[in-house]
């Protein structure tokens, strides 16, 4: 369990990796209506290889538990809840 400023800390990272997941979201679904969610994940994840280090499974050429994660950001930016 994390306390204090190592808790603070933790949580601010995670914000942080919040925030770029959708910034790479918006940008990868910038022009592209026609595409499938997994075509604009995919291409996120291709963006992202640079900011956040990945593992992707072979089988589906995602990270671990990625596609409910970028399903979500993409699902956020189609519905305008969570604008950036």
């Amino acid at each position: 369990i994390r306390q204090g400023a190592e808790a603070r800390a933790f949580l601010e990272a995670s914000i942080q990796t919040a925030d770029t997941i959708h910034r790479a979201v918006v940008k990868g679904m910038k022009g592209r209506s026609g595409a499938t969610k997994r075509e604009i994940a995919l291409t996120v994840l291709d963006e992202l290889i640079y900011e956040i280090p990945q593992l992707r499974l072979r089988q589906t050429g995602f990270p671990l538990l990625a596609g409910p994660t970028l399903l979500a950001h993409i699902e956020a930016v189609v519905s305008g809840t969570y604008p950036i």
